[in-house]
């Protein structure tokens, strides 16, 4: 194949390999060509009213990113979906987000995420994240860190536990996402969160990313 062909064919093969490895991450890269409604960078799905309280929820979520940041820099594409079908194709009831291998983040918020500021800001937190790093720095970021980092402008009581230093240690450990969600899934989320809000208390948080991005 000559170097010109296989760079033209270079995004088509990355795209059948994340099919293969990620489905719901390819799915989320091909929303433009689905029928989902366009407003600017968000997709509603079918069934969404993409309404007053809605915007205000979106916009609330971002504030709270842009105060954890002292700013944004990030223009991910949001999908919002309610109907079975495309919270399979998606994510999930609640939100995820999928890093941008062409371009920014895409965060995608289901039924429940797309009705709690606390999950929006979480799943934006993620996207500002990514942006500042980019995808190689996100795969070389510890995962409780990247959950962690999320729980900072997510304020559900749930997740506001105490926890012993031996637990915040623990949860340091669990540097792969099939870690993380192993065990007690609220315990490892509330402890990521006060790992990563004493690291806060004791650094410039753009300097502690850059250094967990390259760790």
């Amino acid at each position: 194949m000559k170097a010109k062909h296989f760079y033209i064919a270079l995004p088509f093969l990355l795209l059948t390999a994340i099919f293969a490895l990620r489905p719901q991450m390819a799915f989320a890269h091909l929303v433009a060509f689905s029928d989902y409604e366009q407003h600017g960078n968000i997709y509603i799905g079918p069934g969404v009213e993409f309404n007053e309280t809605l915007q205000q929820d979106l916009a609330a979520g971002e504030a709270r990113v842009k105060a954890l940041f002292d700013g944004s820099q990030s223009q991910p594409v949001i999908i919002i979906v309610t109907d079975e079908n495309g919270i399979s194709r998606y994510g999930n009831n609640y939100g995820a987000m999928h890093p941008g291998i062409f371009g920014e983040a895409i965060v995608m918020l289901g039924p429940i995420g797309m009705k709690s500021i606390d999950i929006i800001a979480h799943e934006l937190a993620h996207a500002e994240h990514y942006s500042r790093i980019g995808y190689l720095g996100w795969m070389l970021t510890p995962a409780w860190f990247i959950e962690g980092l999320g729980m900072q402008v997510d304020h559900r009581p749930a997740y506001q536990q105490a926890h012993s230093a031996d637990a915040l240690q623990a949860v340091q450990r669990k540097v792969t996402f099939s870690d993380f969600m192993q065990g007690d899934l609220t315990a490892n989320y509330s402890a990521a969160r006060l790992a990563v809000m004493q690291m806060l208390d004791n650094g410039d948080l753009l300097q502690i990313v850059e250094v967990q991005s390259n760790l």
